[in-house]
């Protein structure tokens, strides 16, 4: 058939019902992939993609400490959601949680990596980074939170915890590296940015943790 020749009606009809269908895919695997109210992706895609997350952003153990360009790993957890969303209702709530996506959306760069795991928790992969300049990040994600009013001029704030990527370690022990130091920092006083290594430096964690070596799970 010539490029030149026009299709026919049973033809177009063919092509019409293949796009369609191709479609209704790529809009389930949108939805299977995302977060439904925020349109981040969401805890599900996290969890099957860490594997992958590990291969492409594991840093050389040569390339250990603050000044290295690495991948960092944060957990952003919005200060008491709960006293929000019991004094002005789910639904407002939930307008918190499409503001605070799209705050994320703005403060962070195309290539860092945008999760809700839930709840009002978030988490970002920065890459590339140092941890000056992954500070910076977060501090500027801070302090655009703050800016956020809530009715009758309450502020938001957020509590993170962050961590350098370490392909020595268990995906789950990562996660729980940033879990400790964020409530850290919501123990402290919220509002504020605390890293694991720096607590680790003061002694304000216990040496754990198998390594990755030591068991293979996938």
């Amino acid at each position: 058939m010539g490029l030149d020749k026009k299709l026919n009606k049973s033809e177009l009809y063919i092509i019409k019902g293949m796009l369609s269908i191709y479609n209704n895919f790529s809009n389930l695997l949108a939805e299977s992939q995302t977060d439904e109210l925020t349109g981040l992706m969401n805890r599900k895609t996290f969890d099957e993609s860490i594997v992958k997350l590990y291969q492409h952003f594991s840093d050389p153990m040569s390339q250990e400490g603050d000044q290295a360009p690495c991948t960092w790993l944060a957990i952003i957890d919005i200060d008491l959601f709960k006293h929000i969303n019991d004094k002005y209702g789910h639904l407002y709530g939930d307008e918190i949680l499409i503001h605070m996506a799209r705050t994320l959306q703005q403060a962070f760069k195309p290539t860092d990596l945008l999760f809700r795991f839930g709840g009002e928790e978030f988490v970002v992969v920065l890459k590339d980074q140092t941890k000056q300049e992954c500070m910076q990040s977060l501090e500027n994600l801070r302090l655009a939170v703050e800016r956020i009013l809530v009715n009758e001029g309450e502020k938001l704030s957020v509590s993170i915890g962050a961590t350098r990527f370490d392909h020595t370690v268990f995906h789950i022990t990562l996660l729980d590296h940033a879990d400790k130091a964020l409530y850290f920092s919501k123990d402290n006083g919220r509002n504020q940015i605390t890293f694991y290594e720096d607590m680790k430096a003061r002694g304000l964690v216990e040496e754990e943790e198998l390594e990755s070596g030591d068991i293979d799970l996938f």
